[in-house]
């Protein structure tokens, strides 16, 4: 496991200067900055062109280098994983699975309740079930928009039961 550098700290190193947390994305032309900076979690992630990772990620990507080779760019030496390590990688994996699965199972059901809104023809026609689903989907749909770490840990305990 390496300890992985501070990402503010190596865009710093690297000419990247952040405005509230977003830069120019480096690895595409853009008019906006469309590059995120995530701190808490030592991150970053590029909403043009879908690049993101951490410090050593940006850097293999920015300079063309391997994983090796940045980490030799970095200073950095490696160690090998753990058990935990293993562990943790393949949590995180399914935590990010989950995000992107049931995102997109929520505008489906979000849409189609819209659709639905607009096809009846009197309030009676309106399905109770998804009438009373709706405010729960827009609620979740809103977690996933807001950059809260523990607000989606927290829905993801609730939807997944643990």
């Amino acid at each position: 496991m390496i300890h992985k550098p501070d990402i503010l700290t190596i865009l710093a190193r690297e000419g990247i200067t952040l405005k509230r947390n977003f830069a120019s994305c480096v690895f595409h032309d853009e008019k906006t900055a469309s590059l995120r900076v995530y701190p808490a979690n030592n991150s970053y992630f590029c909403f043009g062109c879908n690049s993101g990772g951490d410090s050593i990620d940006f850097i293999m990507r920015l300079r063309n280098l391997s994983y090796k080779d940045a980490l030799d760019y970095l200073n950095l030496k490696s160690q090998p994983p753990t058990k935990r390590d293993f562990e943790k990688r393949k949590l995180i994996a399914k935590y990010n699975d989950w995000q992107k699965t049931y995102h997109g199972e929520l505008c489906t059901l979000y849409r189609t309740i819209q659709h639905h809104k607009q096809s009846v023809a009197t309030i009676d026609d309106i399905n109770p079930a998804a009438y009373h689903a709706e405010p729960v989907i827009e609620y979740r749909l809103d977690i996933f928009m807001r950059d809260n770490k523990d607000e989606k840990l927290s829905l993801y305990r609730e939807v997944m039961g643990g």
